[in-house]
């Protein structure tokens, strides 16, 4: 987390966590350290009360313009 703040000049308060897992003891090591939300691999819809330790995001692999706007467009039909 420093390197990065010393490297870019910017506060870096974002994770992402390496491979999707985690479980307490890592979102409590990132609260410790001032993060202030976490991005897992676990597909499911996100929500306004939805844990900032706990957001999910989307798995982009080499896909073409058709498969990428299928995998976004499934979170929105």
């Amino acid at each position: 987390q420093r390197s990065l703040e010393q490297l870019t000049n910017r506060k870096v308060d974002l994770f992402a966590y390496p491979s999707g897992n985690y479980n307490e003891a890592t979102i409590g090591i990132l609260k410790n350290r001032q993060f202030s939300a976490a991005f897992a691999t676990r597909q499911k819809c996100v929500f306004k009360n939805t844990d900032m330790f706990e957001i999910s995001r989307q798995q982009v692999k080499n896909w073409d313009r058709e498969k990428f706007e299928a995998a976004v467009n499934k979170w929105f039909n």
